[in-house]
């Protein structure tokens, strides 16, 4: 619990306020302004890294399946193309780290 104010000042400080010119670069740059460019590029590596390696893994597994000629009824990539399943490994790592779980 926190105590009842002792003294109230009714005391405004009145100052002009210099009205910011915003830029369409200014507005576009502000989701990126937690974090330097550095460890932006280091997310996107890293992001990156994570999916060759899940492209690889899958990938493994997929030709280990076709060797065993095993058929079975899931299959992570519908797209057989190298590029496709890339593409969908950066999609799947990048949000399973920002949502907590793949999206499907």
């Amino acid at each position: 619990q926190f105590m009842i104010p002792f003294y109230n000042d009714d005391f405004f400080l009145i100052v002009p306020r210099d009205e910011p010119i915003t830029t369409l670069h200014e507005i576009l740059q502000k989701p990126w302004a937690p974090f330097s460019f550095d460890l932006w590029v280091a997310v996107v590596m890293f992001v990156l890294f994570t999916s060759i390696i899940t492209l690889l893994t899958d990938s493994i597994l997929d030709i280990g399946d076709a060797l065993e000629d095993r058929h079975e009824s899931e299959d992570d990539f519908e797209n057989k193309t190298l590029v496709g399943r890339f593409f969908k490994c950066i999609y799947l790592n990048s949000m399973a780290y920002v949502s907590g779980g793949v999206q499907n």
